[in-house]
């Protein structure tokens, strides 16, 4: 079973309950040959001490040994894996409808990152005139690089895991950003750079619900 759920589910931790209700597949096993040496000897023990009377089938079924009751399970197993693969198939289908909606939503916090980034652009060379010390051209750069990285593979038509490049790609804008901050002193600047984190945080919540 832990092997079935492997093959569907990449990331995170899954936990199963099964509820069972089996009927009674009880049946009744008579062991003749039991049954024909019990017939033998008390045949033979009437016969030495002279007692009449015949055996009837009543005599036989209160000693030991001769009837047993068994259970069939046989079958019981295959109704469970097929019970775990349909429960799995529903599973599937339920989040391939929410990582629509999760992939919506990233694409629109890039979007919104995407138009961030361009209103820094505008700003940044006034604040290298200003102060040289808070050129951040090269965390721009990489932040653009991140964003076309993480468009690419938001919209990568594969079934590979993805939350966790996702998830690292996020880190990296946010480091970025974070460095841009404490290098500029601009407040329109600051302002913006806030707003991209707070876009780069939301992806990184989403991509926790991403394989």
């Amino acid at each position: 079973m832990r092997k079935l759920i492997e093959k569907k589910i990449f990331r995170g931790r899954v936990e199963v309950y099964l509820f069972l209700k089996f009927f009674s597949r009880e049946k009744a096993v008579f062991n003749f040959p039991l049954f024909y040496d019990y017939y033998r000897q008390l045949t033979r023990m009437a016969a030495l001490l002279k007692i009449d009377g015949k055996l009837s089938i009543k005599d036989f079924l209160s000693l030991p040994g001769l009837v047993r009751m068994e259970s069939s399970s046989k079958g019981e197993d295959n109704l469970i894996i097929e019970g775990v693969r349909e429960a799995l198939a529903r599973l599937v289908e339920f989040r391939e409808k929410e990582g629509k909606n999760i992939k919506k939503e990233i694409l629109t916090y890039l979007k919104d990152l995407n138009e961030i980034i361009r209103k820094v652009k505008k700003i940044k060379p006034k604040i290298g005139e200003e102060l040289g010390k808070e050129d951040i051209k090269e965390e721009i750069t990489l932040i653009t690089f991140y964003l076309r990285r993480m468009r690419r593979l938001v919209n990568e038509k594969s079934n590979l895991p993805k939350g966790k490049k996702i998830d690292f790609l996020a880190q990296e804008i946010l480091r970025e950003l974070n460095t841009c901050m404490s290098k500029t002193k601009k407040v329109r600047v600051a302002s913006l750079i806030v707003k991209g984190k707070t876009c780069a945080e939301r992806i990184r919540e989403q991509a926790q619900n991403i394989e």
